[in-house]
């Protein structure tokens, strides 16, 4: 399904969402980098894990 912004322009639904699903893999495959690489247990990885658990759900 197609619809305006404020300003008129057309936007492509089904383009905007393959777009966010494209973001949503590619942060996948940074976090499953990051985690099949040596890397410490602190509060970045913890924020990074929970993070690729959220994504997994979305998908």
């Amino acid at each position: 399904m197609n619809g305006t912004s404020n300003d008129g322009t057309r936007i492509d639904r089904a383009a905007l969402e393959f777009y966010r699903l494209q973001w949503r893999l590619s942060d996948v495959c940074a976090f499953a980098a990051t985690f099949r690489a040596p890397h410490l247990d602190d509060e970045n990885t913890r924020v990074a894990w929970s993070s690729l658990e959220g994504y997994l759900h979305s998908l």
